[in-house]
């Protein structure tokens, strides 16, 4: 009888294949274990800026409350710190849970562990990444609003 055309491929994985993807496997791990106290350094570094953000903001709106600074102008400022710490906040968080993810990867060495961490990783940068798209639309918005105001204020 002739093969069935529309069987499903089967798998056949020799020595060399299986101890080909553990060395490959091994030498992501070891990558891994080298990331991690950096990523866990850099998480906690980036809650600490966070928390000295928030601090500094309410310096700054509790001495313009009472009277330090002309107008509102420090209360503006202070809500900024305070908004810009809570976006240094979440990336921490995700850096964190990284770190945390390429400990489990290290512990059982499982695909599913190693998919996890990656999977952090990526939201991680997702993050930063619509931070950023979102941060040059406002410097494009700053900067035609300035040459539009220029414009005006000159004529």
């Amino acid at each position: 009888m002739s093969s069935n055309p529309y069987q499903t491929p089967s798998f056949s994985a020799d020595k060399a294949s299986v101890a080909d993807s553990d060395l490959k496997l091994d030498r992501t791990a070891e990558m891994l274990r080298q990331t991690k106290p950096w990523v866990r350094f850099m998480s906690v570094m980036m809650l600490i800026g966070s928390v000295f953000m928030v601090l500094g903001g309410i310096v700054l709106m509790v001495s313009s409350a009472a009277g330090a600074f002309p107008g509102r102008i420090g209360a503006l400022v202070g809500g900024m710190y305070i908004g810009m710490a809570l976006l240094y906040i979440v990336p921490a968080i995700f850096l964190w849970m990284y770190a945390s993810r390429i400990a489990v990867f290290l512990g059982d060495r499982s695909t599913s562990a190693l998919a996890s961490a990656l999977e952090s990783q990526k939201s991680f940068w997702k993050f930063v990444g619509i931070v950023m798209l979102i941060i040059i639309c406002l410097y494009g918005a700053v900067i035609v609003f300035s040459i539009i105001m220029g414009v005006f204020v000159t004529v």
